[in-house]
């Protein structure tokens, strides 16, 4: 959520997998993004899957495991 609301978001009818959320990320959640966000993810399997970091970077920070 930024100070304007929230910049992007969608729901999946089936489990998430890597694939479906790099397209939500590159078509829906990252041409919102201006150079002060920052995008706080968690270790879901799905979140580290190749291709996330290089779709958000360097807007991205990992929560620590256990948060």
């Amino acid at each position: 959520m930024n100070a304007a609301g929230v910049a992007s978001q969608t729901t999946f009818n089936n489990a998430l997998i890597g694939l479906c959320f790099i397209e939500w990320l590159e078509h829906s959640l990252c041409p919102t993004l201006k150079p002060v966000h920052v995008v706080v993810m968690d270790n879901l399997k799905v979140h580290n899957v190749v291709g996330v970091n290089e779709a958000i970077e360097p807007m991205l920070l990992y929560l620590p495991p256990y948060s």
